[in-house]
């Protein structure tokens, strides 16, 4: 889980540092994709035996509510 923990941090402090998610330029850690009306969710996953598992993922359950807040708030797009 340190290792899940670690990802999380670089992400975040990358993100904080220089408004991009993958600036940390760690080779292991995958990017972050970039945010749009799309699919993707990037998946942290920590198992009981310290198992890696950071990917990213399909996420379309919910395209009709984050299409809902994307027309309402373009000035973020």
């Amino acid at each position: 889980m340190r290792n899940v923990s670690y990802a999380m941090q670089a992400h975040f402090v990358a993100f904080a540092a220089t408004g991009d998610p993958n600036a940390h330029h760690i080779h292991w850690i995958p990017n972050w994709p970039v945010y749009v009306d799309s699919t993707q969710n990037f998946v942290y996953n920590a198992t009981l035996d310290d198992t890696l598992n950071l990917h990213v993922e399909k996420d379309d359950f919910r395209s009709e509510q984050i299409s809902w807040f994307n027309a309402r708030w373009t000035y973020l797009n």
